[in-house]
């Protein structure tokens, strides 16, 4: 596929975002910060996230 069919969107976690440790496995992509469809969701094993930690989750969508 064409690399100019690729949408692509980073959304990051800074440390202390949460304030306390959490375990992650899942993930959702909206249209919107409140009240948004979900356009993608994403299950996975559990990423540990420290309060200090940060972590930053990548999604690729390819339109043909």
């Amino acid at each position: 596929s064409s690399s100019t069919n690729v949408w692509q969107n980073l959304g990051t976690f800074a440390a202390a975002n949460p304030g306390s440790a959490v375990a992650i496995t899942e993930a959702g992509l909206f249209n919107a910060s409140t009240t948004g469809t979900m356009l993608a969701r994403g299950t996975f094993a559990a990423i540990n996230k420290a309060t200090a930690d940060s972590l930053a989750l990548t999604w690729q969508i390819t339109f043909s």
